[in-house]
């Protein structure tokens, strides 16, 4: 989701939520990221065009740069839902919204899983519920 420290918001002179797109600052993950691939492939489809302010390697980071006002950036929004129901960060709706992500996981079901196997799928099927 597109994401940003509600001051900064109010700063801005928006009136279409896709304003965004040629109003604010932008921080993404590098260019090199899968997540900012997906990010990338999104904006091809829907003819968006933003060279981002700054590119980040690490999604912690940007969540913080988000939180004190430097910008908007998208974010896996399981990873802020703290933050969201503090209102630390709010939403930005935009058209279409991002499709969500699959995820898929393969094991040899004729062997056992370690313990951190079994934690690693069982919060990714945590998040699909």
């Amino acid at each position: 989701i597109f994401v940003s420290e509600p001051e900064y918001l109010k700063t801005i002179n928006i009136s279409e939520p896709n304003d965004i797109f040629s109003k604010c600052k932008f921080m993404l993950l590098e260019p090199d990221n899968i997540t900012r691939q997906y990010i990338d492939q999104f904006f091809i489809e829907n003819n968006i065009f933003i060279k981002p302010e700054v590119e980040i390697n690490t999604m912690d980071f940007i969540i913080e740069f988000a939180k004190i006002g430097l910008g908007i950036t998208v974010v896996i929004k399981s990873f802020i839902e703290k933050e969201l129901k503090e209102g630390r960060l709010v939403e930005i709706p935009v058209s279409p919204p991002i499709p969500p992500r699959e995820v898929g996981i393969i094991h040899d079901k004729n062997k056992p899983l370690s313990i951190a196997a079994e934690t690693f799928i069982s919060y990714f099927t945590a998040l699909r519920e």
